[in-house]
């Protein structure tokens, strides 16, 4: 298991790992030394390097762990694909009109092209059980599964690509190197514009682009 970034909430997801399962194999990948001092005597390797550049040394090897579990401060699977495919395309953020601002919940801009979106209006709890179809917090169903919402809103002129990310633990989501390489693939072929996101039940980010030759 590959826990991408050791911050706050990837020390905590190693923590309730390992006492989930003690004999579990984790490498933490963090890019601050400092960061990486707080796993040492821990049952985890942590490796001093750059998200991205982590991925995409091994991220095609034949040795990938079953899950990857985002815990850093941008849209990891967007970033990744974006260097991975960079000597061959150039990827163009393009803007994010009030118009499909308006068909995701609570939506909020990013960088340029690039939205939040989420089913709470609040804060979630870090420990959120995310049970099937009941709010944690509201203790009321929800309406829909967002990554769900997402992969099945028509947005015309553009291919939709979500990767779901799955619950693990309470608070801990995460996805297969499957769904990456997937993702990787299909945004390779394709050249209309792009919505790639990460969503689970009830929080996602969205990027939207267009890629074009060198």
């Amino acid at each position: 298991m590959w826990v991408i970034g050791g911050g706050q909430f990837g020390k905590k997801a190693v923590q309730r790992l390992l006492r989930e399962n003690p004999v579990i194999d984790i490498t933490v990948v963090e890019k601050d030394p400092a960061q990486c001092r707080f796993f040492t005597g821990l049952s985890v390797v942590c490796r001093n390097q750059d998200a991205v550049l982590f991925l995409t040394e091994n991220l095609f090897q034949e040795d990938v762990p079953d899950w990857i579990i985002p815990m850093v401060p941008f849209h990891l699977a967007f970033e990744w694909i974006k260097q991975a495919l960079s000597p061959e395309l150039h990827f163009v953020p393009l803007s994010v009109s009030e118009e499909i601002m308006r068909r995701f919940p609570n939506a909020s801009r990013g960088g340029t092209g690039r939205f939040y979106t989420s089913l709470a209006d609040f804060i979630c709890p870090d420990d959120c059980p995310a049970l099937d179809h009941v709010c944690t917090v509201r203790k009321k169903p929800r309406p829909y599964f967002l990554y769900e919402k997402i992969k099945t809103e028509i947005l015309p002129g553009f291919h939709t690509i979500v990767i779901q990310s799955h619950q693990i633990l309470p608070g801990i989501g995460g996805y297969r190197p499957a769904e990456l390489y997937k993702a990787y693939h299909d945004i390779k072929n394709i050249r209309e514009p792009i919505l790639l996101s990460t969503a689970c039940r009830c929080h996602g980010v969205v990027d939207i682009f267009k890629t074009c030759s060198y």
